[in-house]
């Protein structure tokens, strides 16, 4: 037997980020799809006069892994950053 006591709150319309916290959810994560996104280059992939991104094709997101589909406008491929 349970004794703890589960209070449901109907959602009038909010989304339930802001019924659970009382903040504004945030959407500036998002990205705009096919957009320039800059992919951060790795350390060990690049020299010391190389630049620390590379420019992209934003595609998609993840969908069982995090992260991003991205189009490399240099090596033309696909790759998850």
């Amino acid at each position: 037997v349970c004794d703890k006591q589960i209070t449901l709150r109907p959602l009038d319309g909010d989304m339930p980020q802001k019924v659970w916290t009382g903040k504004e959810a945030s959407y500036r994560h998002l990205k705009v799809f096919r957009c320039l996104a800059y992919v951060h280059v790795a350390k060990d992939r690049r020299g010391n006069l190389d630049p620390k991104t590379r420019p992209c094709i934003f595609l998609e997101y993840g969908d069982d892994e995090f992260g991003y589909r991205v189009w490399d406008l240099v090596d033309k491929k696909v790759f998850r950053s």
